[in-house]
């Protein structure tokens, strides 16, 4: 039997952001916190549904198999095809794992309604704005950029990362994600668990607060 999963939306309380799902009985909300109010233009609007499709991901896999739907959320081709591929290809390990069909446990049954998707305000700071793990990687980014002065940006809390920030003597920034407990409930209960695409999620959540902020890339 084939679960509805619906991505109902989002709302934004000074520098909250919630985002609601649910599933038959099941009603479920991710919360993320800004560093500051978020203020909702139409870019972040936009941005901000395609981020509560994407999140999905970590709720609609306790249902699997799904189908997703999103009906009062506006979403462009080129965005769509983003949701399909979180859906799709972002999950196929999920799936693997739980024994379900590769391609795919879930299916995006809502239609492209927008005829383009976000772009980003032409104004800003020439800052590019740099999802920042403490690694090496993001090291060898943040120092080779250093001369633009970048702000380096996490998604959760991240000593490793505020103490290299300092170090380089650069900006951090960090918005907190906290996860539905009834998700951990759904999970300890047997629900189909595993990997979802969380590059994903952070990236959207990194290119918003490059909007917030008025970064105009994301490195």
């Amino acid at each position: 039997m084939t679960a509805r999963f619906v991505v109902n939306g989002w709302s934004v309380d000074g520098d909250a952001v919630t985002l609601s799902y649910g599933c038959g009985e099941h009603t479920l909300r991710e919360i993320l916190t800004f560093p500051f109010a978020v203020r909702v233009t139409p870019v972040v609007e936009r941005l901000l549904d395609l981020l509560a499709i994407v999140a999905g991901v970590s709720y609609a896999k306790a249902f699997a198999p799904a189908t997703v739907e999103f009906p009062s959320l506006d979403i462009s081709p080129a965005s769509l095809e983003v949701v399909r591929c979180a859906y799709d290809q972002g999950m196929r390990e999920f799936a693997f794992e739980n024994n379900l069909p590769l391609s795919s446990p879930f299916a995006v049954s809502e239609p492209a309604r927008g005829t383009t998707g976000p772009r980003a305000s032409a104004a800003g700071t020439e800052r590019p704005l740099v999802p920042f793990g403490g690694g090496r990687d993001s090291c060898v980014v943040a120092s080779a950029l250093h001369h633009l002065s970048p702000v380096l940006f996490t998604v959760g809390d991240n000593d490793h990362a505020r103490s290299i920030a300092s170090t380089l003597g650069l900006e951090h920034l960090a918005v907190g994600r906290e996860i539905d407990p009834g998700l951990l409930r759904l999970n300890d209960a047997g629900a189909p668990n595993g990997h979802v695409p969380v590059t994903a999620i952070n990236s959207l959540v990194s290119v918003i607060t490059a909007e917030l902020i008025g970064c105009t890339s994301v490195v």
